[in-house]
């Protein structure tokens, strides 16, 4: 991160995909792998800020994450339903994998 003003949290479709197959839908494309957003943003000092306000005109860089699980939002019953899964199976929980055949 020495180069980049700021960074952004990312983890690969192969990891989402890891968690559960449904447990994200969108995906940016790139020659090495799909990657998911994790929703975690960082600036490394206030010039990074300052760039970030003009047009986002800051250099970021990614971090990629280990743990596919970062990358599932809880906006809705199915993400809500693969989260209450994966936090169970970290808790040692006796939860079933919830079978979700569509999107929605």
């Amino acid at each position: 991160m020495r180069r980049a003003d700021g960074v952004i949290g990312v983890t690969t479709k192969e990891r989402v995909h890891a968690v559960h197959e449904r447990g994200q839908r969108g995906f940016y494309e790139f020659k090495d792998a799909g990657y998911a957003n994790c929703n975690l943003y960082g600036l490394s000092n206030n010039k990074g800020l300052a760039r970030a306000g003009k047009r986002f005109g800051a250099r970021l860089e990614p971090v990629v994450f280990e743990d596919g699980a970062l990358a599932i939002d809880v906006d809705n019953e199915r993400t809500y339903a693969i989260c209450e899964w994966v936090l169970g199976q970290r808790l040692g929980m006796d939860i079933p994998k919830p079978e979700i055949e569509a999107w929605n």
